[in-house]
């Protein structure tokens, strides 16, 4: 209060608290034992709308006691529209922007909740007044969303009463209000006079409707004087030049001879506010900086080491270059001139930090334009990563940008990606299976971009190189790195296009490590058919019946009766041994039929070439079938085989197979088959043998007698 008295700001003061008495803002209450005071105090801000602005501290708390705000839900963070919307503001050639007049105080506040935000005030008469508040207070965490639920609630009643007559807007009008806004302020893009003078017109009407006051109007080449500036989203917009830069009001130079600590070194990181990304490589500095004091475990308030503090006051005096740096505010899209369009990302990485960039290229009038749309840059984490994975990191947050582009841009438009990272690159086109790491973010990166439009580009000619090193200000305000690479603005037969060098090392490392476990189930098989029945013979039969009726079916007019031919048995029997081959093995390359000079006849089925190749009479001796005889099929075949020969022995069966069969391990499978054969184990039985009892003991003394 005394130093109110003395700046002389008392007068002023009370003036702004009885003009909101008088329009129902707040009122007087009395002041009793129950309710929530809130400390305030002035903002003066000369040749604004507002000069002197009361400012209401609602996080202000008592020892031991939690502060309004705290047990308050904020909302969602607000501040990520920015980006959208900035995007949104420099997309059509005329750029407006508004703001509603006393937003905060034209919404009430329900009378129960009123108490909270009750505060003091002493005037000159030391006269003491309680009030309390009626609308929402600037100062409050919630006030912000609440502001903007107001206002959407109100766009959509509006959206509501477009047909209507007395209607003075139009749905195009509202839909393009309703993108446009961040707190109380109207920020976007329009392609003409003609639609600029209605977007105003609608917009006006539109807001009046909820009492709420669209005013401060600025377009570009609005201003036929100087080229003064307006402030936007925190970035400075110079209408007649309509071109953006830095705030300068945002960052001021620390004393010389002030400590450098790390709380400073991060506060004036924080001040430099770049929603676009211009001056990524220049703020990516300090953060490097904070990143070498948190591994060192310096405390905040502690002076840094002499190396450090050097680094920090050369990029802090290089601040003001950075208001140099202007980008033009419209990026020439949205205009029927427009003969092509695309869009172009670029990542990189370092062991330091991984960034990326993306740009705009526009052919007009056989004029090509680059314009930089966004750009981000990270520090790498202090757990030491390869450069690979650092670079994926790179493209994953490439991927997600784009996102965030493509949806804000109604304008049609190519897209490219590009990365000097052969191995991401591979990673991402490759449709193997890699480990956790590179598995998760190249899902990402095939979800949020089209996998095929990743293209190789020499690191001597990608342009998120810089933001992924760093740069002084100085160094950053010559690069002109928003511009573009060069070559961009060449032909599309003069991009890169350069084959990279792949490491397969590198890739190989990051391929899932798979456990392999072979499971053989000689119960069941994809093919019920074939175990269906015990023998042999029923089953090429049964196989036989299915491929009749299949005939049958598709040639109704050559149907089949009467027994099955010689014919379709020999197909049946020829597809069960392909059946059984192709679950057996791989193919004529497995490696357990590879030494056997095997090839497949002419039916498909894998047969080996013999010693006894020069014969004519037969191809069964020449060119046997080669089976495994571990297969239940086999197993049939085999036994069925040694019945009808009469139960030959293991030699004999395994020779007569071997005119029509090569069977893998027949003769271990013939002999352990053949022992369970009940007939040959009966006649190959030994007989059963007793030794002759003793004699009675009159048969012995007749016996002896006769001796």
């Amino acid at each position: 209060m005394h130093k109110l008295e003395r700046d002389g700001l008392t007068e002023r003061y009370d003036q702004v608290f009885c003009e909101w008495e008088s329009q129902g803002i707040i009122e007087r209450v009395e002041r009793e034992n129950y309710g929530h005071f809130l400390p305030h105090r002035p903002i003066l801000k000369e040749g604004s709308t507002t000069a002197i602005r009361p400012v209401f501290d609602a996080s202000a708390q008592e020892k031991n006691s939690p502060s309004l705000n705290q047990c308050l839900e904020k909302g969602p963070n607000l501040i990520e529209l920015i980006p959208s919307l900035l995007l949104r503001f420099r997309e059509f050639k005329i750029g407006v922007i508004s703001d509603i007049k006393k937003a905060f105080l034209q919404i009430s506040v329900h009378e129960k909740d009123r108490d909270f935000l009750r505060f003091l005030w002493i005037d000159k008469e030391d006269q003491e007044f309680v009030y309390r508040h009626r609308r929402v207070v600037f100062g409050v965490n919630c006030s912000p969303f609440l502001l903007g639920m107001t206002i959407e609630h109100h766009l959509k009643k509006c959206m509501d009463n477009c047909g209507s007559m007395d209607a003075e807007y139009s749905r195009e009008t509202i839909e393009r209000l309703s993108n446009s806004f961040y707190v109380d302020n109207c920020v976007t893009s329009l392609p003409d006079k003609h639609k600029l003078n209605d977007f105003i017109k609608g917009s006006i009407s539109a807001m009046a409707e909820g009492q709420f006051d669209l005013r401060g109007w600025e377009f570009s080449g609005n201003s036929d004087c100087e080229d003064f500036s307006v402030p936007v989203l925190g970035m400075k917009w110079f209408t007649k030049r309509d071109v953006l830069t830095i705030n300068d009001n945002l960052f001021k130079s620390a004393s010389d001879d002030s400590a450098v600590t790390k709380r400073l070194i991060l506060s004036m990181a924080q001040k430099v506010f770049d929603p676009i990304g211009v001056t990524a490589p220049t703020t990516l500095v300090p953060k490097l900086l904070l990143q070498k004091l948190w591994e060192k475990q310096i405390p905040w308030d502690t002076p840094v080491d002499e190396e450090v503090a050097i680094a920090f006051r050369n990029w802090l005096t290089g601040l003001p270059h950075l208001l140099e740096v202007e980008i033009p505010r419209w990026i020439s899209t949205g205009s029927k001139d427009v003969q092509n369009l695309s869009i172009h990302v670029f990542c990189d990485a370092s062991q330091k930090a991984y960034a990326t960039v993306v740009y705009c290229r526009v052919e007009m009038d056989k004029n090509v334009s680059i314009h930089l749309l966004a750009a981000k840059s990270r520090v790498a984490p202090l757990r030491k990563l390869t450069i690979p994975r650092l670079e994926l990191m790179g493209a994953t947050i490439a991927a997600r940008l784009y996102k965030q582009v493509a949806d804000n841009l109604t304008s049609n438009f190519d897209c490219f990606f590009w990365c000097d990272s052969s191995t991401v690159i591979t990673w991402i086109q490759s449709q193997e299976e890699w480990g956790t790491f590179v598995w998760n973010r190249v899902n990402e990166i095939r979800r949020l971009t089209p996998a095929e439009q990743w293209c190789h580009v020499p690191g001597a000619y990608n342009p998120a190189d810089l933001p992924s090193r760093g740069c002084s200000p100085k160094q950053l305000l010559e690069s002109k790195w928003w511009e573009g690479p060069s070559w961009l603005y060449q032909d599309r037969a003069d991009w890169p296009s350069e084959r990279p060098i792949v490491n397969e090392e590198e890739i190989a490392g990051e391929r899932r490590k798979k456990l392999v476990t072979v499971l053989v189930n000689t119960e069941h098989s994809d093919f019920w058919h074939l175990s269906y029945f015990s023998s042999f013979t029923k089953t090429v039969r049964l196989i036989g019946w299915v491929f009749r009726y299949l005939n049958n079916v598709r040639y109704p007019a050559k149907i089949q009766r009467g027994d099955l031919t010689v014919n379709e048995l020999d197909a049946a029997e020829n597809f069960i041994f392909k059946l059984v081959q192709t679950e057996s093995f791989t193919n004529i390359n497995d490696k357990r039929i590879s030494g056997l000079c095997p090839f497949y006849d002419k039916t498909g089925i894998i047969r080996l070439k013999s010693r006894v190749l020069n014969r004519e009479d037969t191809n069964n001796y020449r060119f046997p079938i080669i089976l495994s005889a571990r297969h239940p099929v086999v197993n049939n075949l085999i036994l069925e085989s040694h019945k009808r020969s009469c139960h030959v022995g293991t030699q004999g069966l395994l020779s007569l197979l071997r005119e029509r069969f090569w069977l893998l391990g027949g003769r271990r499978i013939i002999r352990s088959l053949l022992k369970k054969c009940v007939i040959c184990r009966r006649f190959t039985s030994k007989p059963f043998t007793v030794d002759p009892p003793p004699l009675p003991v009159t048969e012995c003394e007749m016996l002896w007698r006769l001796k």
